[in-house]
């Protein structure tokens, strides 16, 4: 090929390149509190699975959280994800009856940044601030306290916070007092007891105790 016809079609391709990667750069990230400034524009944001299903469209609504502000992510594909997944999304914002939404068009666009099966919490983290995390699945880790017919006491490590387990029939599992596990539950608010509770209601959902390290 000609020398001068091969470095015109790669002036071209490098300038198709970077128009490319300057469609990606100005996407602007942001936090959820700020959507409403991008009316009808591209953003990238992220946030904490609290709700999703799917409509009798097939498609699918995702409802995310990120500290105090909530928003609804319209997928036009629907995703496998659960409920304390860390997801981020990139989409065109547009406002649906008073509620902001995120149009995500092609499932490329939406990236589970963390699953929450692999996202380990202490109990004294959800014990600060358990608004945030109530209705989530979570995996946390703590110690058994006091143990009752069908729930026991899950403590931190310096017994300053303290919830409540609805004990489920696992096979081959035996708990003590003192026993430390990771717990991977869902946690709720009991309102007529003005509590919180972890139920185990998947099979997602489970006790494993942490095995000491023996020298």
């Amino acid at each position: 090929m000609n020398i001068k016809y091969l470095s015109i079609i790669s002036s071209i391709g490098g300038i198709i390149l970077l128009y490319t990667l300057s469609l990606f750069a100005q996407i602007p990230i942001i936090d959820i509190e700020q959507i409403g400034d991008y009316d009808g524009k591209t953003v990238t944001t992220n946030g904490t699975v609290i709700e999703y299903y799917t409509t009798s469209y097939g498609s699918q609504l995702i409802t995310i959280q990120q500290n105090n502000s909530t928003l609804i992510l319209f997928m036009e594909n629907p995703v496998n994800i659960q409920k304390g997944d860390l997801v981020q999304a990139t989409g065109t914002v547009q406002q649906y009856q008073n509620d902001w939404e995120l149009i995500i068009d092609k499932s490329e666009k939406f990236i589970i940044l963390n699953t929450w099966v692999n996202n380990t919490l202490d109990l004294s983290d959800i014990a600060k601030n358990p608004t945030y995390y109530v209705n989530q699945n979570l995996n946390v880790t703590g110690y058994i306290d006091l143990i009752f017919d069908d729930y026991f006491h899950f403590i931190d490590e310096n017994n300053e916070y303290m919830c409540i387990v609805k004990k489920p029939f696992i096979k081959n599992l035996t708990i003590y007092t003192g026993q430390q596990i990771n717990l991977k539950a869902y946690l709720t608010y009991d309102s007529p007891q003005t509590r919180y509770i972890f139920k185990l209601t998947s099979s997602n959902h489970t006790i494993l105790p942490v095995m000491e390290n023996k020298e």
